[in-house]
């Protein structure tokens, strides 16, 4: 975590805690700003960190970002995005291989949020991971990659309930 000192502060207010947030999910560009917008606006100035949410839409930059950025303190995952990353990059397939030890063919779609959370786990320990699915709780409760998740949220739960959890 580094030290964030938003603009609207002075150099007489203190710094707080900054992180960031890893939001995977299959979604436009202007929708993720949409979301984005809106957990900014939950902010308050007792929160005693702040936090800016980075978006990707496929598993492999999730896995890239996870791996790069030593600001991610949280991840959160929705169902339903892609494997492949838009982005060709020299050697990103290797490195990737290397760091993911499954072939994305042998999944359905649905089931990369929940190997990613397994992944992500094993990678980076210390990251909160966070599940937003349609799905219900019996669908998820048996599954062992589920044990990396600390918190699932189903349905449209309130944007609220997301921010305190990550704060």
């Amino acid at each position: 975590m580094s030290e964030y000192l938003p603009p609207s502060l002075n150099d007489r207010e203190e710094y707080r805690p900054y992180f960031e947030v890893l939001a995977v999910a299959a979604m436009d560009p202007s929708h993720a700003e949409h979301n984005r917008q809106e957990l900014r606006r939950l902010r308050r100035d007792d929160d005693p960190f702040l936090y800016e949410v980075l978006h990707v839409n496929s598993f492999e930059d999730a896995i890239l970002a996870t791996l790069a950025n030593p600001d991610l303190q949280a991840i959160i995952i929705g169902d339903g995005f892609g494997f492949r990353s838009r982005h060709e990059t020299a050697g990103l397939r290797d490195a990737l291989a290397r760091a993911i030890p499954f072939d994305p063919t042998s999944l359905d779609v649905r089931d990369y949020g929940l190997q990613l959370a397994s992944i992500v786990k094993k990678l980076r320990p210390e990251l909160d991971v966070y599940f937003l699915t349609e799905r219900g709780p019996e669908q998820l409760a048996a599954r062992p990659e589920a044990e990396a998740i600390r918190r699932i949220f189903y349905g449209r739960e309130e944007v609220m309930e997301m921010h305190l959890a990550v704060l």
